[in-house]
């Protein structure tokens, strides 16, 4: 009967079907949306799409590229390590972890996850790139350690007896009489 044949239902109908030829559109709509310099509203489909692939790494990488265009570290962060909760070695989620901590200042770990990603892909020059650009901001906010001299001046005699005390309660038998 033709009623039963309208009502029954059709391949790509159910729900998870549905929502799973949404994810990739969601995806694919973000990243142009991203190309196009729309970073609100390509954060907004990278949200969606993880309400419908939950901790889908690439899709936190990419929403984590987005915050850190917007300038909300915390949350590129945030989503860069959900991206390795089950892949230590996930390349893009250490590349975008890095990204994000230099981009908060904080060129030491940085240069740590930089460091582990090369490891792992010495063949993307991504992860060099990251490594030198690590070493440059580390040395211009401390100094290269060929420019740093330390100085021997003023009264050191206070530390010179606090050495002693430590060392004749550690080391007892050093202590002569």
């Amino acid at each position: 009967s033709v009623l039963a044949s309208s009502q029954a239902p059709r391949m790509g109908d159910s729900e998870g079907e549905t929502q799973r030829g949404t994810f990739p559109n969601l995806m694919a709509e973000g990243l142009m949306l991203s190309r196009r310099g729309e970073l609100a509203k390509a954060l907004s489909c990278y949200s969606n799409a993880l309400q419908i692939q939950a901790g889908d790494r690439n899709c936190l990488v990419a929403r984590s590229k987005c915050y850190l265009r917007l300038g909300d570290t915390e949350n590129a962060l945030k989503d860069a390590e959900a991206s390795l909760e089950t892949d230590k070695e996930f390349t893009k989620g250490l590349y975008q972890k890095a990204e994000a901590l230099y981009t908060m200042g904080d060129f030491e770990f940085a240069l740590v996850f930089y460091h582990r990603g090369y490891r792992l892909r010495p063949e993307l020059r991504k992860f060099k790139l990251g490594i030198q650009k690590c070493q440059e901001a580390i040395e211009n906010s401390v100094g290269s350690p060929s420019s740093v001299k330390l100085e021997n001046r003023g009264d050191l005699c206070f530390l010179s007896r606090q050495a002693e005390v430590w060392s004749s309660c550690l080391f007892p038998e050093w202590v002569s009489d």
